[in-house]
Order: C-alpha cells, then sequence, then structure tokens
C-alpha cells in the first residue's frame, strides 16, 4: 500500500481526510491575499512573543544575544552595532527599541521545517521503496534536475553576501573619511574660535557625526563649542541631534555654564528642550543659588525656577527652596518669595509652602524694595487659600503699613495698591483692612497725621475701600487750618489723589477754599503746596470758579523768594487753560520783575525758561516785546545758564512774534552769542539767526553775520557744526544771500569727513538742498567722491542718507559718469548688515536702472536686485523693473524660479511669487514665459483668501493669451471664489475674462446662476461688478433661462436699471411677458435703450 510520511506517520494515499487536506491547503493557496495570512501570521506571532519574552527572559536573551550578534558579525564584517541589534547594554528591553532578532527565529523555524519535510520525503521513500528492483537507487533525470536548480540561489546567495560586505566596507570606509573630515573641520574651529555654521551642517546632513569627540582641548564636541562661542543657530539645529548633557572635557555641561554665568538666554534655550538632564532638588536648586547672586540675574534665576514645576522630586524641592529664604541675599529671596508663591497653582504641594508664609511675612520688611514687592505679591497670591487664613492675618496691617512709607517707589506702590485691591476683593480681609481705616483718623501728633494721611491717599485709590475712606474727608479738610505746618502741608499733599475720585467733587470743594487761603500762610512750605496743589486741581472744570480769585496772588507769589519758583511752574500749568489768559496777562510783567530780583543764577535759568514757554503758549505780544531789553541785558550774563535761558526766549519770540522794532536791538546781542563759551549758546544763537533770515527786514541786518556763521561750521563743539550747517542749508533758498552761502559749499564737503555722524548727515542734506540750484553744481562736484565713500559709513542714519542723496543726484544727468564708481557700493549695500540699508539701496539701484548709460554695470546686479524684491516682498519695485524693456531677459529667466516658489511649504514665499508673476502678467512681452505657471496659480487658489486674490487676479491676466486648456482648471476655482465676499469681485473679473476665450464659454456659462446671485449682495461695488458681468455674458446666454432671478425690486440706482436693461434686451426681454410685467415701471429706460 502506497502511503505519505507527514512529520514522520505514515499516512495512505487513499486517505479520504488527506485528499480533503490537500484540496483546502491548494484552494487556499491559489487565492491572492488568502495565501499570505498564514506566513504573515506566523511571523507576526513571533515577533510579539520574541519581545514579550525578552521582558519577562531579560537574563536569558543577554545571553543568547551575544553568540548571535557574533555570527552576524562575523557574516557582514560589521564594525559598529547596529542599534536594532541583540546588543542590549541593558538587562530589560525598553518598550521603546524595535528588536529584529524575531527574524533570526523565524528563519531557524524555516529551516525546521524544510528539514522535517526532507525527512518526510526521505522516509515516504523508504516506505514505498520496492524490494525486488534496484533502480530506485540509482540517480536519475529528476535528482540531477533538482540540484542543479539549487545552483542559481545559491550562487545568488553567495554574491549577495560578497555585495553585502562590499558595500559595508565602503561604508566604512567613507565613514571613517567623514569622521577624519569632521575631527579636522572641528579641530580648526576650535584654534581659530570661529565656526563656520553652513559647513558643519553641510558635513552633518551629508553623514557626520556630531557627537564625535575631539581630544586636546577645553572643548570637545561640537555642541560645547557653538555653546561657548554662542552660536545659537547651530545649538538649535543640533539640540535634536547629539547628547546636550554630554560633560566631557574641561568646559562640562553648557547648561551648567550657562547657569554659573546667568545667560538667561542660552539658560531658557537648553531648558526647553525635553532631553536636558536638571532636576530638583539636586541641580535646579543649587542653579537657582548661583544665578540670583548678582541683580542682573535675577531673571535667569526665575527661569530655572520655572523648571521646577516639570522637576520629579517637587515636594524636596519646596522644603529646599523655603530653607534659601532664611538667612540669604536679597536676590535669593526676591526670586525664591516669587517662584513659591507661584507653587499654590499645584494644590497638592500648598502643605509644603506653608512653612514659607513667615518668610513671605519678614519679607514685608525688607530694606530691599524689590523683596518687598515679591512678599506683597506672595502674601496676595497665598491670601485666596481659605486654610491659609490664620497665617495670612498678621501680614494685613504690615502690607498696610507699607504705604506709610514716604520714599515709596511707583512699582512698589501700584504692587501694594493692587495687593490690597486683591485682599479687599475677599470678604474676611476686607474687612480686616476697614478696621484699620477709623484709627487713621483719629487725633494725633503733627508727625503722625503725617503718616496717616499718606496712607488714606493711598488707600482711597481702591475702589472697594473708597466707602469706607469718605467719612474721613470732612476731618482731612478741618485740619486744614491746623496748627503744625507739617500737618496743613501733608492735608494738601493728600487732598490732591483724594481730588481724582469724580464722586467726591462736591465734598471737597470748601478744600479749595482752604487751599487758596494757604497761599497766604506763614509757612513757605505750605504755600509751595498750596501753589502745586492749586495747579494740580485746576484741571477738574467744576472747581475752576473757586479757583479763579487765587489767580493775582499766585502771580504775587512770584515775588516771594521762597516759593518763586513753584509759583512760576503752577502758573505755567495754568496758562496752559485758554479762558484763563486774559487773568494771567500780568503773569509776563511779573516774571520778569522776579527775574530782575533774582540773586541765584539758578532762578534766572528757570524764570527765562517758564518764560519761554509762555511766549509758546500765548499769544501775549504786547507784554512780551516789552521784555526784550531785560533778556537782552540777560545775554551779557556771566552764567552760561542765563545766557542761554535768554537766546531761548528769543528764539520762541522770533518765531512767534511779527517784524517789530523791539527784535532789531536784539539782533547784534544773538550774533555776538556765536562765540558765547559754552556750546548750547552758539547753537542756539545759531538756530535763532536762520529764523531771523528768513524775515526780508533782518536780511540786512544778518548780512555781515554770514562769514562768522560759516566759521562755526568748524566749531571744536560736534552740536555746534551740526546746527551750522543745518542753519546755513535752511537759507539757501535766498537769492540775495547765495553769493554769501557759496562759500558754505566748501564748509558742507569737509563735513562728510567729520568724525560725527551727526555733522555728516547734516552736511550732506545740506549738499542735497545746494545741488537743486544748476550754477552751484560744479562746486559740489568733488563732493560726489565723498558722498560715494559714506555709502560704507559705520552709522546707519548717515548710510541711509547717503543713499537718499545718490538718489537725488541720479536725476542730475552732469553727474552721471561721477557717480558710475557708486554702482559698485550700491551692489555691495545689498549684504549689508542693516535691513533699512538693503532697502534703500534696492531703491537707489531701481533708480539707476532707468539710465542707459549704466545699464552694462547694472546688468550683472538684475538676478540680485530681482532676488531682493522677492525677498522682501516689494513688489512695486518688481513691477517698475518690469516696465524697463532692458532688463526683460533677466526677469524672463527668474520666472522659473517664482513658479517653483509656487510650490513652497512657507505661505509667505507662495504669497510673493503669486504677487510677482501677477505684476510681470502686465507684461505682454513676459506672459508667454508665465504660461507654465498656471498650473501652480490654479492650485493657489486653494490657499488662503489673500493668495487667491492674486491668483485670480494673474489668471485674469493671463486670459488674454490663448492657452485654454491650461487655463481650464480654473474655472470651476474661479466660480466657487463667487461665494467668498472678499473675492466676488475678483472671481467676476475672472470669468468674464475667460469668457473671451470661445472654447471655454460653455463652462463659463455654467456660472451664469452663480452670477446671478451675487446681485443680492449688499455692497454696491460687488453688485455693479455682478452687473457688468451679466452684460458682457448676456450675448451667451440662453434666451429660455429664468430670468426672472433678475428682477431687481425698487429704488434701486439708475446705473443699476440701465445696466440691466442692456442685459435684457441682449437675452431678448420682450419674449419674456412676466418680467415684462413685473418691470413696467423701468419702461421709460427700457424704451431709450431699445
Amino acid at each position: 500500500m502506497v502511503s505519505l510520511s507527514i512529520i514522520g506517520h505514515a499516512v495512505r494515499f487513499s486517505s479520504p481526510a488527506l485528499r480533503f487536506f490537500s484540496l483546502f491547503i491548494y484552494s487556499l493557496v491559489l487565492i491572492p491575499g488568502i495565501n499570505l495570512i498564514a506566513p504573515f501570521s506566523m511571523f507576526i506571532a513571533l515577533h510579539i512573543l520574541h519581545n514579550k519574552s525578552r521582558r519577562r527572559h531579560p537574563v536569558f536573551w543577554s545571553t543568547v544575544s551575544h553568540p548571535l550578534h557574533s555570527i552576524r558579525s562575523f557574516i557582514l564584517r560589521r564594525r559598529r552595532s547596529d542599534i536594532e541589534s541583540q546588543n542590549c547594554s541593558s538587562a530589560a528591553s525598553s518598550l521603546a527599541e524595535t528588536h529584529t532578532g524575531f527574524l533570526l527565529i523565524g528563519l531557524g523555524c524555516l529551516a525546521t521545517i524544510n528539514m522535517m519535510f526532507v525527512i518526510d520525503v526521505e522516509l515516504a521513500v523508504f516506505r514505498n521503496k520496492n524490494p525486488d528492483s534496484r533502480e530506485d537507487d540509482e540517480w536519475g533525470f529528476g535528482q540531477v534536475l533538482a540540484l542543479l536548480l539549487l545552483v542559481v540561489p545559491i550562487r545568488d546567495f553567495v554574491s549577495s553576501i560578497i555585495e553585502i560586505r562590499r558595500k559595508r566596507r565602503e561604508h566604512d570606509k567613507h565613514a571613517e573619511e567623514r569622521k577624519q573630515h569632521f575631527e579636522d573641520a572641528l579641530h580648526t574651529a576650535i584654534e581659530t574660535n570661529h565656526i563656520p555654521v553652513a559647513k558643519f551642517k553641510a558635513m552633518i546632513e551629508n553623514g557626520a557625526d556630531p557627537d564625535t569627540p575631539i581630544k586636546g582641548h577645553k572643548v570637545v564636541t561640537l555642541f560645547q563649542l557653538s555653546a561657548y562661542l554662542r552660536e545659537v543657530d547651530l545649538m538649535n539645529f543640533l539640540s535634536d541631534r547629539v547628547d546636550i548633557n554630554f560633560d566631557g572635557g574641561e568646559y562640562g555641561r553648557p547648561i551648567d555654564v550657562f547657569i554659573a554665568n546667568g545667560d538667561r538666554e542660552l539658560v531658557e534655550l537648553l531648558l526647553s528642550k525635553a532631553t536636558i538632564n536638571i532636576d530638583l532638588p539636586h541641580e535646579i536648586n543649587p542653579a537657582f543659588k548661583r544665578m540670583a547672586e548678582k541683580n542682573k540675574h535675577i531673571e535667569a534665576a526665575r527661569l530655572v525656577f520655572h523648571r521646577a514645576f516639570k522637576s520629579t522630586n517637587l515636594r524636596a524641592t519646596i522644603v529646599a527652596m523655603t530653607k534659601i529664604l532664611q538667612g540669604l541675599s536679597e536676590n535669593h529671596c526676591q526670586a525664591g518669595l516669587e517662584g513659591l508663591a507661584r507653587f499654590t497653582e499645584i494644590v497638592e504641594w500648598r502643605e509644603a509652602i506653608r512653612p514659607a508664609i513667615q518668610e513671605m511675612i519678614i519679607g514685608l520688611n525688607a530694606i530691599n524694595w524689590d523683596v518687598r514687592r515679591a512678599a506683597i505679591k506672595g502674601i496676595t497670591r497665598l491670601a485666596g487659600i481659605g486654610e491659609w487664613s490664620e497665617e495670612i492675618r498678621p501680614a494685613i496691617p504690615v502690607v498696610v503699613k507699607v504705604l506709610t512709607n514716604p520714599y515709596i517707589k511707583d512699582r512698589e506702590l501700584h504692587a501694594v495698591q493692587q495687593s490690597l485691591s486683591c485682599l479687599a476683593g475677599i470678604a474676611e480681609w476686607r474687612a480686616e483692612i476697614l478696621k484699620l481705616i477709623p484709627g487713621l483718623v483719629e487725633d494725633r501728633d503733627g508727625f503722625g497725621w503725617h503718616i496717616a494721611l499718606n496712607q488714606l491717599s493711598r488707600l482711597s485709590q481702591i475702589s472697594q475701600l473708597q466707602g469706607e475712606v469718605r467719612p474721613a474727608l470732612t476731618k482731612i479738610i478741618g485740619i486744614l487750618k491746623g496748627s503744625s505746618a507739617l500737618v496743613r502741608g501733608s492735608t494738601l499733599t493728600a487732598l490732591v489723589p483724594l481730588a481724582r475720585i469724580a464722586e467726591w467733587h462736591e465734598d471737597l470743594r470748601p478744600a479749595v477754599m482752604g487751599m487758596v487761603t494757604a497761599l497766604a500762610d506763614a509757612d513757605s512750605s505750605v504755600r509751595t503746596q498750596a501753589l502745586q496743589s492749586l495747579s494740580e486741581v485746576s484741571q477738574f472744570a467744576e472747581w475752576r470758579k473757586e479757583i479763579r480769585p487765587a489767580i493775582p496772588r499766585m502771580i504775587a507769589a512770584l515775588q516771594d523768594s521762597d516759593v518763586a519758583l513753584n509759583a512760576s511752574d503752577s502758573l505755567l500749568r495754568l496758562a496752559k487753560l485758554a479762558e484763563w489768559r486774559e487773568d494771567l496777562r500780568l503773569v509776563i510783567l511779573a516774571m520778569i520783575a522776579a527775574l530782575k530780583n533774582s540773586s541765584l543764577n539758578q532762578s534766572r535759568h528757570r524764570f527765562l525758561t517758564d518764560l519761554s514757554a509762555l511766549v509758546e503758549i500765548a499769544d501775549w505780544s504786547d507784554e512780551v516785546l516789552s521784555a526784550i531789553p531785560c533778556i537782552v541785558t540777560a545775554l551779557k550774563h556771566s552764567e552760561w545758564s542765563v545766557r542761554l535761558g535768554a537766546l531761548q526766549v528769543l528764539s520762541t519770540i522770533v518765531r512767534k512774534s511779527k517784524c517789530c522794532a523791539e527784535i532789531h536791538p536784539a539782533i547784534s546781542a544773538i550774533i555776538e552769542s556765536l562765540e558765547d563759551p559754552y556750546p548750547k549758546a552758539r547753537a542756539t544763537a545759531l538756530s535763532t539767526l536762520s529764523v531771523l533770515g528768513k524775515t526780508a527786514q533782518w536780511r540786512e541786518k544778518l548780512w555781515e553775520a554770514m562769514p562768522r556763521m560759516i566759521a562755526v561750521a568748524k566749531d571744536p563743539s560736534w552740536d555746534v557744526r551740526k546746527v551750522a550747517l543745518e542753519s546755513l542749508s535752511q537759507l539757501t533758498d535766498l537769492p540775495e544771500w547765495r553769493k554769501e552761502i557759496r562759500a558754505a559749499i566748501a564748509v558742507m564737503i569737509e563735513g562728510l569727513e567729520d568724525s560725527d555722524s551727526d555733522v555728516r548727515e547734516a552736511s550732506l542734506n545740506g549738499i542735497l538742498l545746494l545741488a537743486k540750484i544748476p550754477a552751484w553744481r560744479g562746486d559740489i562736484r568733488p563732493a560726489l567722491r565723498s558722498i560715494t565713500s559714506t555709502l560704507k559709513d559705520p552709522n546707519l542714519a548717515v548710510r541711509l542718507h547717503a543713499f537718499e542723496g545718490l538718489s537725488g543726484f541720479v536725476r542730475i544727468a552732469e553727474y552721471h559718469e561721477d557717480l558710475r564708481s557708486a554702482i559698485m557700493e550700491m551692489i555691495a549695500a545689498l549684504a549689508d548688515t542693516d535691513s533699512d540699508v538693503r532697502l534703500a539701496s534696492l531703491n537707489s539701484l531701481l533708480q539707476s536702472a532707468e539710465i542707459a548709460e549704466w545699464s552694462e554695470e547694472i546688468r550683472p546686479a538684475i538676478p540680485t536686485i530681482i532676488a531682493a524684491f522677492r525677498q522682501y516682498s516689494d513688489i512695486d519695485g518688481l513691477q517698475r523693473l518690469a516696465k524697463m524693456v532692458a532688463w526683460h531677459g533677466e526677469i524672463r529667466s527668474a520666472i522659473p524660479e517664482m513658479i517653483a516658489d509656487l510650490c513652497n511649504s512657507q505661505s509667505d514665499v507662495r504669497d510673493t511669487a503669486l504677487k510677482s508673476l501677477s505684476v510681470l502678467t502686465e507684461i505682454a512681452e513676459l506672459r508667454e514665459a508665465i504660461l507654465p505657471a498656471i498650473p501652480g496659480i490654479i492650485a493657489v487658489l486653494n490657499s488662503n483668501p489673500r493668495a487667491r486674490k492674486a491668483a485670480l487676479i494673474s489668471l485674469s491676466r493671463l486670459a488674454d493669451t490663448a492657452h485654454w486648456r491650461e487655463i481650464r482648471p480654473a474655472i470651476p476655482a474661479s466660480i466657487a471664489a463667487l461665494r467668498d465676499p472678499s473675492l466676488v469681485e475678483n472671481a467676476l473679473e475672472c470669468l468674464t475674462r475667460l469668457a473671451d476665450i470661445a472654447k471655454l464659454r460653455a463652462e463659463i456659462l455654467a456660472a451664469i446662476p452663480a452670477v446671478i446671485s451675487v446681485l443680492t449682495d449688499s455692497r454696491l461695488t460687488v453688485r455693479e461688478a455682478a452687473l457688468k458681468a451679466i452684460t458682457r455674458l448676456a450675448t451667451m446666454a440662453d434666451p429660455d433661462a429664468r430670468l426672472d432671478l433678475l428682477v431687481p425690486g425698487p429704488g434701486v440706482e439708475d446705473w443699476v436699471v440701465g445696466c440691466f436693461a442692456r442685459v435684457l434686451v441682449a437675452l431678448g426681454w420682450r419674449s419674456q411677458p412676466n418680467i415684462y410685467k413685473n418691470l413696467q415701471y423701468y419702461e421709460p429706460e427700457f424704451l431709450m435703450i431699445t
């Protein structure tokens, strides 16, 4: 009986079960897809079981992995362990790793199956052998054929092994070369302290290992070197590619060095990386200490503290931070208090912060105001936690007490008021604060009232407490008559902030009379405070009636030497109110009298400064002109500040007053001031003379001063030289002085080489003004070379003015040959470090491109200019350049790159390319070159609205060409754009232009219902565009269309009626009786058109 051997067991060929099983298996193998399920299931099962086994039996697999790795290394000659090999460094495999060792097990299983198959075949042969025949022992054609068929796969297997080993050797060889090149470049960079960033980026992207260390230096890796040299761009590039925690070399970990140096920017950069190994309290707390030691590092300390929220041991950190607050520097306390207050956001850690409350209360009494402010903010945060009320309660009086500090800074005052405002919003603490207010108005000594009034005025600015402070107003007004000058003065000071609360104005009205009365107080400090308070409350219109009688007393106070300066300041403030200017007319004469009577130079200078301001504010010509003799006398005073004040007053009078004889005596004194020893006085005299020179009456008098003004342009003081050049420039438009001013040209040319940038700028502006006069252009020619050199001036403003000047000079044809050398400087400036200079050079080059004789010099720069236009999205500049026929060849060469940018992943690059192509489509000669962009432009129709608008404009212009096949896909997107309110007008224009292409009309006509729907738009311009579009499409429309959709309502504009009538005429409206009936009230217009 013939039998088959299956896993060693004999099965008869005639067995029905074998026949059924065979047919089932053959059927599965013949069905595509199903025949892969079995092998796939086997391998996926091996993969899952293998990785589970690695986790459960790490010791066994660690032992097995070594011989497996040795075998594979021998076969492949691998020099480095593959990251996915079995060479694990830990006993337990990481869940993040993917192990491929199961493939070896799978191959082993396949080999076992094959061996079992061979054994079964041999057993079947043996069992079915005919003992009477020896032919079965002889090799026949079948056996030889089977062996021959094995030759090809064996050859392929051997060849693949040889090829793999060859490629591995080449790879290792190239890897060694890359490593050597990288080490050499890193060694050079360390020696020169300069990193060629682009070169290293290219090497790393080509396969170089950025973690390659180099020995013998303080820094041993590229990341350490980039950190040492502060190459932030390279650090960002490397941070995700290298081990940023590497601590080799003398430099150590960059994060530790940056923390030690307090380098906030780089600390922030590294702490933002998830792979940085820094935890609390072992590392961040010491780092916090180091970074908080100096005031300039306080921000970096806060930054490090912020990292605490990601700590794995936050409770220990909070305890350690609380200890830091005890007995350390002010900066530690400030940063620590602010940091601990932030931890209250984490509910589960509040108990650990509780011991720090006492430290915060202690911080409220610190000497350093930054610490006090931090403590106040911390207490405010903690006050909202109900279970801590008992610990917080002692802090409330301390916070209020901070308000008594007379030297409190504005930032701290704002913090205290904000804190009390927050505390007053909590019922429990509002009650605590309100308890303190009645005690502030109890009878007390002078200094006690001073402190209490300070607190009351500041508490009044907190809206939640104003109701409790208001009853104290009567008491405060009453103590204006107190016996102590300190109390009276403090009351006047406190009334000013109280007066800012509009609801209290009626209550405080009696206090205004008290301020007026205080002007006659025996104590000068009270009179001073009364003047200041009255000037402050004068801004409230409802009190001006009470304040007005005080004006004569305030003017009289100018003669009181103790309060004269304060009176002057207060009157100057009152003079800004137009309704009181008539009352204040005598203030000029009173101020002149005070100037004469004053014995202090500082007071004289203040009076003159305030006098100048009064002249600027009001038109008091008679009083001002009568003061000129006194002011001229002040010009000869020995004190420079007095002379300067007098010149400033005269300068204001000259600008404000009309021509009058009173000014004449002052002119000689002003001219003499050109030789004043004080530079600012000389500069003020020059400015005044330039203003006088614009008045014809004084020009003859000033004509003699012109040589002296030119001489001052060489003054030792740079600000005087600057003002002299500016003053001379302002006089260039006076024809009668041009002969004299011509002598200033040489001085201005010298000024281009001045050591001061402001002087160089003033010289350049002056030469630009002088160049407008044709007769002087020959004298100015020598300046062109200096102006060209200023294109490289180290000062930004000078460089910008130089480009502005060149833009003016290139318009003068006779200078073209002299300025030819400046073209290369303009081109070089396109690489300037400042973007404003680059834009200025771009504008100058664009202007120069219009000059035909410079075309050969400009031509090499045209590609760079086009690239710059695209970089800065200067579409107007590109449009101007495109209108110059001479550069069409260069622009045509740049168009493919613009087309490629349509596919750029950055939206701004795509938008710029689209806008550039859009403006270039206006040039008929360039449209053929732009045609390949049509698919890209159509693709942009699905982008953002701004880009879609530019795409529609471009397609409208390209519709003039006959390339209808390329532009056809734009029709559906253009129709869809009709639904976008911001694009509807552009879509209408695009569809109308596309309809001019005959082969597209059938598709465009399908859009007519959508166009008709636009007629209901609320915007006039949109409706007009829709009607115009329908008018153009009407000749192609179907006369049987539903025209009732087109019927406008009554009261529409005449142009709508006219346009609509033309549409109906074109469509054959007579055949539509229902429409005719609806439009009978428009019949005159239709009859006129038809």
